[in-house]
């Protein structure tokens, strides 16, 4: 089993949405077959749920949210899953350049 941990002071992001554990199902549906392999982004990653499914599914992961201090609940969770080798947290505000 996954462990999560959430942070309802981190206001609608500190938390995990029905609709997380909808799509989490969705993946597991075919076993995550679909994903071995795959490289996934998740924009507004709140607590990282979807991305730690997908990478838990064989996927390589980069998961984002806007606010760098923010990052540390995802981040939490990718390590209390012990996928730290398959998921990188990166800060990053949307509409924003990323060329380096």
């Amino acid at each position: 089993p996954l462990l999560f941990c959430e942070c309802p002071e981190f206001s609608t992001g500190g938390r995990i949405w029905d609709a997380a554990i909808v799509m989490a199902k969705y993946f597991e549906g075919d076993n995550g077959d679909s994903l071995k392999g795959k490289r996934v982004i998740e924009l507004g990653t709140g607590t990282g749920f979807v991305g730690v499914v997908c990478a838990s599914l064989g996927a390589e992961v980069t998961i984002t949210d806007y606010d760098e201090g923010f990052m540390s609940l995802p981040q939490e969770n990718v390590r209390l899953n012990d996928l730290e080798g398959r998921i990188k947290t990166v800060p990053h505000a949307w509409g924003t350049d990323v060329t380096p």
